[in-house]
């Protein structure tokens, strides 16, 4: 683009060249301020220039498609071909800096600018001899996002996801035990407010007036008996204890009068009383507004007069002539009800109390950010995305994003500062916390700081399961012939961001229990990054790689939350088994796993006849018993754990202490002298001897199954099972399968045919439906109807085939 200023004899070239992922489809404007006439050439390359209209005699506005985008190189030069001082300036020092004069006679400025991530208007300054003479606007793009709909998006997103974070606060905050009419915020901040949202306010009372909660009411009359229309059981049983009003008539017995029922609907109701209050106390808060405003003595503008007696006057309209007329008052606010935080109206007119008696003023460094800083906005954006999507599955539990100071509420989100919000999982009651740039210190290296972190505490297990979800506003859109195209055939995040996944899971590490290792409290690292294409993106390597070894890539936009969204609820919902084998495990590990040996039951749960064994049993470390109760094939036995029934023990029933056994006698019953014994003395038992008895950390409950003699089972399932049923199981996938469905529903149960056979079989079962694994599939039978899924896709992708499962048992 050549521009000269003929009279003066300067002349500047701009030239631009740009690769980028997502071309605008908006059209672009170039604006020129010129303090005296000039002409502009556009350069042939530029073959969509649409037009130009003039502002003024000395500014015209130039209609392109866009030529700047983010992140991209321009070259800028000014040729000065007069005898004037001419030099540049822009409002960022940065681009400023980079135009310098050039050449052996230094009459040319010229710079590479680069415009970083911030997109929006940018206004270039050609000085001469000191002053303002000529000024080019241009408009920059993002390259990596659409302009006019992820980038609206993003900011709508952060404002509305703010404000509702803000307003659950104040629910949380400012419940009143009373109703006090000054509950805060002065009354120039209530007109501010009331004239921004006074229309919103109206609609919804509309909406209430049209659609009022109501109730059925009762009530009772005497009336003569040709008036009843129709009889009850309250009508009868009014008679019965009234027989003197029947009569015998023709050996029928007639009732001279009767209680009489009558229903109807009732509108004064807690909730209606709060919506008269609320109106009542804006209309009076907008009376007290107009009587301050003329008290100040000065002149008074009728326009804002005007504006306060309409106000009142709607509202005051609805409170005479809608059923509110009729409803009581409101003394106390003691709790909320569902209505008025779910149904359409009441929902919106009490957030618009909340703000109009306390007040919203936001602030925070949120607020502070350019919107052309695009980098630093789309990690704001995904931490409060990320937010928005639990929030609207799971309950928000606390948060201190939105904290409260003398000037109101302040937004706590800034680069830098940490930020974290805690939710609970309403099928579980786990909690879990996603943190914003949460320093980690104490390591054995340098400190690390991730962008968002989300920390699983899952119920069984000792592990806090913390995955990395790091913003980062780049994306490679492998170019033809580029190295990355012929790697990954597709755009996706750059291979250092991957590596830097790698290195947080590496790098962030604890001490273990034992004390003398480090080990790992990362179990999966993911790069959010800006892309559409989801359905494209599946077949990249960094996507397939989350699969394999749990760290990879993410597309993240307004238009392209699905993949987070299903990896979010696969990582919340997993069993603690699953979120264990998503990560990559040191070698040796999953031989440990492996090892489990379902089918070696070398734990004996022996019960105990009466009471007062268990104090003989724990204190001479023993327990006994027949030995016709166990098989051969069954020993060697390595441990023991006792079985305390209810009839015996009554509240403290199931297994609560375990022990390893160093000796296995083979004695008469006589010869068991801690707990003598005058019947069958001449029976042989096992007396078997225990090196310590341990305390379960959790005990184990009967639940529909009730050890009369004892019971088989291995030390894992002892270790880890809620209920006894559970020590049957019979398969690692069994229990795997089972822990998964236990997730969903506390009404699961283990189903065995009989534990005092050696050859018991075992079923889930789940709502009324029965599950099994036999023969390598998991078999769902629901009524008449069955279905089936291989065992090996449920060990690949468990949370998938639970959900089809889930699927299959909601069908009618």
């Amino acid at each position: 683009m050549v521009s000269k200023i003929c009279a003066f004899l300067v002349s500047f070239i701009l030239t631009f060249t740009a690769e980028v992922l997502n071309k605008s489809k908006s059209n672009s404007s170039i604006s020129v301020v010129c303090k005296e006439s000039y002409n502009i050439d556009i350069a042939h390359s530029v073959k969509d220039f649409l037009g130009v209209s003039s502002v003024s005699k000395s500014k015209s506005i130039y209609r392109t498609i866009p030529l700047f985008y983010e992140n991209q190189y321009y070259e800028f030069i000014i040729e000065n071909k007069g005898e004037y001082e001419i030099s540049f300036w822009h409002q960022n020092s940065s681009i400023r800096d980079r135009v310098n004069a050039v050449g052996r006679n230094k009459r040319t400025l010229s710079g590479i600018l680069n415009f970083g991530s911030e997109i929006g208007f940018s206004e270039f300054i050609i000085m001469v001899d000191g002053e303002s003479f000529l000024e080019i606007c241009i408009e920059i793009f993002p390259s990596k996002i659409d302009y006019n709909d992820d980038y609206v998006a993003i900011l709508n997103d952060v404002n509305n996801e703010i404000y509702n974070l803000s307003f659950d606060f104040l629910k949380k905050t400012y419940l009143w035990s009373s109703i006090r009419d000054n509950v805060g915020g002065s009354l120039t901040e209530f007109f501010s407010i009331i004239k921004i949202i006074f229309d919103k306010f109206i609609i919804a009372s509309d909406t209430v007036i049209k659609s009022p909660h109501h109730v059925l009411q009762k009530e009772n009359q005497i009336v003569p008996f040709h008036k009843l229309k129709k009889a009850n059981s309250d009508t009868l049983k009014w008679l019965a204890k009234r027989p003197h009003n029947l009569l015998m008539i023709n050996e029928d017995y007639i009732p001279i009068k009767a209680l009489a029922t009558k229903k109807s609907i009732c509108f004064d109701t807690f909730e209606n009383r709060f919506i008269k209050y609320t109106l009542k106390t804006v209309a009076k808060k907008l009376e007290g507004v107009k009587a301050n405003y003329i008290k100040l003595g000065r002149k008074t503008d009728d326009n804002i007069i005007k504006q306060l007696d309409s106000m009142r006057h709607e509202i005051n309209r609805r409170l005479e002539f809608s059923f509110l007329r009729g409803v009581g008052d409101l003394y106390t606010l003691n709790s909320l009800s569902l209505v008025l935080n779910m149904a359409a109206g009441y929902k919106d007119l009490y957030k618009y109390y909340l703000m109009l008696i306390k007040g919203l003023s936001l602030d925070g460094e949120i607020f502070k950010v350019s919107i052309k800083d695009l980098a630093v906005l789309y990690e704001y954006w995904c931490f409060i995305k990320l937010n928005s999507l639990l929030k609207s599955k799971y309950k928000l539990i606390k948060q201190d994003l939105i904290k409260v100071d003398n000037s109101g509420l302040f937004v706590t989100l800034s680069k830098g500062k940490k930020a974290a919000v805690t939710y609970e999982n309403p099928q579980n009651g786990e909690r879990f916390t996603i943190s914003y740039n949460l320093p980690i210190n104490v390591l054995p290296t340098v400190s690390q700081r991730p962008d968002n972190i989300l920390s699983l505490k899952k119920h069984r297990s000792k592990i806090k399961y913390e995955y990395i979800f790091d913003a980062k506003y780049r994306i490679n859109p492998a170019l033809e012939g580029s190295s990355y195209r012929e790697a990954y055939q597709s755009p996706g995040p750059e291979e250092d961001d991957i590596n830097t996944m790698h290195r947080y899971r590496d790098a962030i590490v604890q001490d273990s229990i034992q004390g003398n290792e480090f080990e790992r409290t990362m179990f999966g690292a993911y790069v959010l990054f800006p892309y559409k294409d989801t359905e494209e993106y599946k077949n990249h390597k960094f996507y397939e790689s989350i699969d394999k070894v749990n760290i990879g890539g993410l597309p993240f936009l307004p238009s392209a939350t699905k993949i987070v969204e299903e990896l979010l609820e696969e990582l919340i919902e997993d069993s603690p088994e699953t979120a264990f084998e998503r990560t990559v495990l040191p070698k040796g590990s999953y031989d440990y796993i492996n090892s489990i040996d379902f089918t070696n039951r070398d734990v004996l749960i022996g019960a105990l006849s009466k009471s007062e064994q268990l104090e003989v049993c724990l204190k001479n470390k023993f327990y006994h018993i027949p030995c016709s109760e166990i098989a051969k094939a069954r020993l060697p036995l390595r441990y023991v754990a006792l079985y305390q029934s209810s009839s015996k023990f009554k509240h403290n029933t199931g297994i609560y202490y375990y022990g390893e056994i160093t000796l296995a006698e083979r004695v008469k019953r006589s010869d068991i002298t801690e707990i003598p014994s005058s019947r069958n003395i001449d029976i042989l038992y096992y007396k078997f001897h225990v090196k310590e008895w341990k305390k379960l950390e959790t005990s184990i409950k009967p639940k529909e199954l009730r050890i009369s003699s004892r019971l088989y089972t291995n030390m894992f399932l002892l270790l880890n099972s809620e209920y006894i049923p559970e020590l049957c199981i019979k398969s690692k996938e069994e229990y795997r399968l089972y822990m998964e469905l236990k997730r969903l529903s506390s009404s699961i149960c283990v189903s065995v045919s009989d534990e005092r056979q050696d050859d018991w079989s075992t079923n889930i079962v789940l709502e009324g439906s029965r599950v099994s694994v036999e023969d390598n599939m998991i078999k769902v039978y629901k009524g008449h109807r069955y279905y089936e899924y291989r065992l090996e896709d449920f060990a690949s992708k468990p949370r998938a085939v639970i959900s089809r499962i889930q699927r299959f048992l909601r069908e009618e």
